[in-house]
């Protein structure tokens, strides 16, 4: 397990993701961008001690996440980057083909390692039940690359990287709620440049705190420190 971010003072926080309070519905994600460094044992037991139906956790080589479904939402969480060599998929910035748009390299082979044993999962849903994709960093940018597979009702993502770019690509997201919550100089956010590169986020952004240490300010652990 790599990180466990204050939980109980977290869980105590959290209401429901069905809150539109953005506080508390960010808190809930964060904890959930969190609960996918964990150990796989570790995800499961925790998503059914708050009352999750089903979990599934899909581990295959570089690449983490899991799917839980709860009675009023369901959620998939991807883990972000957790060793120094995978932070290298990050710097491949040249684009490939996922689906009908060009993505980020380094994001569209992490996440085909697990794309289609989730797949099954999430066709599986009711068609209106709400479905939500959150991580942090890496993982963020997964999750905003599995709506071009799989289109949610809500995208929330932490320190998230940028993953394509083009009217096609944007189209995706027009009707998802999308939220990005980025701390200051925060520099994931900033890559890949989107000049030569053409990158581009979507969605809506909202502005935390920050220090003069990108590094540092991107950490998992001061997103949780700046909401709370």
């Amino acid at each position: 397990m790599k990180v466990n971010i204050q939980e109980r003072m977290l869980l105590n926080k959290i209401k429901n993701a069905d809150e539109d309070i953005i506080t508390n519905y960010a808190l809930s994600n964060l904890y959930y961008s969190s609960l996918a460094y964990c150990d796989p044992d570790y995800i499961a037991a925790s998503l059914l001690k708050i009352n999750a139906t089903s979990v599934s956790v899909y581990n295959v080589y570089s690449a983490q996440a899991f799917f839980a479904e709860f009675d009023t939402f369901s959620i998939v969480s991807f883990r972000g980057f957790s060793k120094m060599k995978e932070f290298k998929m990050l710097m491949r910035w040249w684009k490939k083909d996922f689906f009908d748009i060009q993505a980020h390299a380094g994001f569209v082979d992490n996440i085909q390692y697990i794309l289609y044993q989730m797949l099954p999962d999430l066709q599986a849903l009711p068609e209106k039940k709400r479905l939500i994709f959150t991580g942090h960093s890496m993982g963020g940018a997964l999750a905003m690359l599995l709506a071009i597979a799989h289109r949610p009702t809500d995208i929330c993502v932490f320190g998230c990287p940028k993953v394509a770019s083009g009217e096609i690509f944007t189209n995706y997201y027009k009707s998802v709620n999308v939220l990005r919550f980025e701390t200051k100089y925060d520099f994931a956010t900033w890559m890949p440049p989107s000049f030569p590169f053409g990158y581009e986020h979507v969605g809506s952004v909202h502005s935390l705190g920050g220090m003069l240490r990108p590094i540092k300010t991107h950490k998992l652990e001061n997103y949780l420190r700046y909401l709370l």
